[in-house]
């Protein structure tokens, strides 16, 4: 899908959706676990890989993680490039230290061909750029890059001197004394890790006629798991906890600079940019904890002002009016009942007051209705959002399903150019099938190797050792034959110099040897020999220091792929948690529609309701006369009427300042500065296509992936 057809698709969307879309982004991140981003290093050969976007071995904590580039697809699934277009797809990795103080950053780059054949024009800050698979030359000019392209995509990397455009602040407190992670390693007591995140990206837009600067809006997702052995008590703030009886799996999400560009009261509605987990820890430590800031989230959320605006502004404002009407109509009504009951005494001398004060009940009633019908508006409002919430259920499930195949697939990918040949890894069999590998995996199999090449390679000589065995059995035979004419080898040797003995003698000789050669009985032996010679040379060449050395060697990388796979199944098996996690929260979500759905349906029958009291009122009206005579079972139906009146203006009251007058308050009753502030900090995240550079005709997308060490 081209980016206008993209943005023709979600501008018919309504505003509100607008700002539901970014709450949804909101739960969809607490319900992910982002700690199993960084796939598990394999044993291959670095040196001889061109698949790998990492070559340097100084990169070794992100050189492991091409799995962090499919995360993203979760976030951009929609933005699919024409193909017809070029596109460029950035991801940047970045390691840090503990305190998330930036230490080595990594730019990953895609540029997607669309079959363009020729050359392709592409803007980069990067240094020391490599082409990581495929054999297409460049050329660069400060940083104007032309690539020979052909038909091909072009996937390249660099590195980059560069400030980020989100920051991360990493504080760890015991007992309530601010340490360091070094000072924290091995430390016992209540623990509170605090991630703050600083938005460092401002981009241009235009307001109102004028230029103004507007930070760039980021979502940001940290994710880690813990070990339940050491972490007791686990709290999140602005975060989700997932725990599995062995492990939790925390994540936080912010929008750091959000609030700003927005001008939301914080005290009234606090949008998160920070995140904070505590707990109770023994012996602390802490695994990798990993990153993803995004503004592609941001991208999917277009809209065109139009009278949609106008109408929901109007809408609120008699919504508000509606309220306070009812809560009016409520109060004067218990109010009014209160006194009846109260006037009791009087009632009956007042009958006729009462007739001409039904007149004004009935009016109440009448008000009573009409908030009635717009409350019920708005139910109908809420049940079409979590309608539309639930329409991406399959979607997100779908997504994080893919990202789970994709891991898989390069767990396979990277497992077979270690030469590990595996099948098809799915998320039914992969735990089965490395497993399996994991078993194969062992010291005797190295040996048993390493015995199978030895012996290949001197069985390869044994034409050569057999002509050498032949040989010696020749001269042994010789020995012989010269024996039984009563001479030696050395008498043969010189009479053959001196010609004492002739020609004819020697080829007698020599013939009685070859008729001897021939045997059965000689070829047995020389067979026999060889063989002897054969497993000799095998054995002293396994003896040797280079075999050793080779099966040794080979040993460790055995050892270190089975470490490896170990990481690998416990990575996939972290994201298997959030795989199953997302399709719970997902099921949630059907079972909010539904109780919205019921919700519905009870404000209609409350308007229908109001509608038959307002009936009723006429009835009451008409039937004022019947009441003198029923005036004792009256006073007690007033009683219970004046305390139903009460729960009615209480119920009132509250949905009032917990709902209605919250949400006007959070913006100040002005929707239509909150709609140009949306406006203006989406054009700013609409600009922000790339870290590296880009060109101005070219589609772009940029993710950062930050890994923090391990504190141990």
């Amino acid at each position: 899908m081209k980016l206008p057809e993209l943005k023709k698709k979600f501008t018919k969307k309504y505003v509100i959706r607008i700002i539901a879309g970014v709450l949804v982004v909101g739960m969809v991140g607490t319900g992910v676990s982002t700690a199993n981003v960084f796939a598990a290093k394999t044993a291959q050969e670095s040196t001889e890989s061109t698949e790998s976007t990492e070559k340097d071995s100084k990169k070794s904590d992100t050189k492991d993680s091409d799995a962090e580039s499919k995360l993203k697809d979760a976030l951009d699934d929609s933005i699919k490039f024409s193909e017809k277009e070029i596109g460029k797809e950035e991801t940047v990795y970045v390691t840090m230290d503990a305190n998330g103080k930036k230490d080595e950053v990594i730019v990953s780059d895609w540029l997607k061909n669309a079959g363009i054949n020729g050359k392709i024009s592409d803007v980069s800050d990067l240094k020391d750029i490599q082409n990581v698979k495929g054999d297409e030359a460049f050329t660069q000019n400060g940083d104007d890059v032309q690539w020979s392209a052909g038909s091909n995509d072009i996937y390249y990397q660099g590195e980059i001197s560069k400030e980020l455009p989100i920051s991360m602040n990493i504080k760890y407190t015991l007992d309530g004394k601010e340490v360091s992670p070094k000072e924290l390693a091995g430390k016992s007591g209540h623990v509170v890790i605090r991630y703050e995140y600083t938005n460092n990206q401002l981009e241009k837009v235009e307001l109102n006629g004028k230029e103004q600067e507007v930070y760039v809006p980021f979502a940001v997702l940290t994710g880690m798991v813990l070990d339940n052995d050491i972490f007791k008590n686990v709290e999140v703030t602005n975060g989700k906890l997932i725990n599995d009886g062995n492990r939790s799996a925390v994540v936080g999400m912010a929008f750091p600079s959000l609030q700003e560009n927005l001008k939301i009261d914080k005290d009234k509605f606090e949008i998160p940019d920070y995140f904070e987990v505590s707990a109770d820890v023994k012996n602390f430590s802490l695994t990798n904890t990993v990153t993803l800031a995004t503004n592609e989230v941001f991208n999917n959320i277009s809209f065109s002002k139009s009278d949609e605006l106008s109408n929901l502004s109007d809408s609120m404002t008699k919504l508000s009016d509606a309220m306070t009407q009812l809560m009016d109509g409520s109060s004067k009504l218990y109010d009014g009942l209160d006194s009846l009951l109260t006037k009791s005494n009087e009632l009956v001398s007042g009958i006729n007051s009462l007739s001409a004060g039904s007149d004004k009940l009935k009016n109440g009633v009448q008000s009573l209705s009409s908030g009635a019908n717009t409350l019920s508006d708005g139910t109908k409002s809420l049940y079409s959002g979590l309608s539309e919430l639930q329409s991406n259920s399959a979607e997100l499930n779908a997504g994080a399903e893919q990202v789970f195949e994709s891991l898989l697939s390069m767990a396979a990918d990277q497992l077979n150019q270690a030469g590990l040949e595996v099948p098809e890894l799915t998320i039914s069999n992969y735990q089965t099938v490395l497993n399996s590998v994991l078993a194969g995996l062992n010291e005797d199999t190295v040996t048993t190797q390493a015995k199978a090449k030895v012996t290949a390679a001197v069985n390869a000589q044994r034409s050569a050792v057999e002509a050498k065995v032949t040989e010696a059995v020749r001269a042994e035979v010789l020995g012989k034959v010269l024996a039984s004419m009563n001479m030696t080898l050395e008498q043969y040797q010189q009479g053959v110099a001196a010609g004492v003995i002739t020609s004819a003698q020697q080829a007698q000789i020599n013939g009685a040897v070859d008729a001897q050669m021939s045997t059965d009985s000689v070829k047995a032996v020389i067979s026999s020999k060889t063989d002897e010679q054969i497993n000799m040379l095998i054995e002293q060449n396994m003896q040797s220091a280079d075999v050793q050395a080779q099966i040794s060697q080979g040993i460790d990388s055995v050892n270190a792929g089975r470490n490896s796979i170990t990481a690998l199944i416990d990575q996939l098996n972290s994201y298997n948690e959030f795989y199953t996690g997302l399709s719970a929260y997902t099921s949630g979500v059907d079972s909010a529609k539904a109780g919205a759905e019921k919700l519905n349906t009870g404000a209609a029958s409350l308007s229908s309701g109001a509608k038959d009291l307002s009936a009723g009122i006429n009835e009451l009206n008409n039937g004022i006369k019947k009441i003198k005579d029923n005036t004792p079972a009256l006073i007690d139906g007033v009683k219970q009427l004046r305390d139903g009146a009460k729960s009615l203006n209480e119920g009132i009251v509250k949905l009032n300042n917990d709902g209605i007058t919250k949400l006007i308050n959070a913006v100040d009753g002005n929707f239509s500065g909150l709609f140009e502030r949306v406006d203006y900090t989406l054009q700013a995240s609409e600009k922000y296509r790339s870290f590296s550079g880009i060109t101005d005709d070219t589609n772009g997308t940029v993710k950062f992936v930050y890994r923090t060490e391990a504190i141990k």
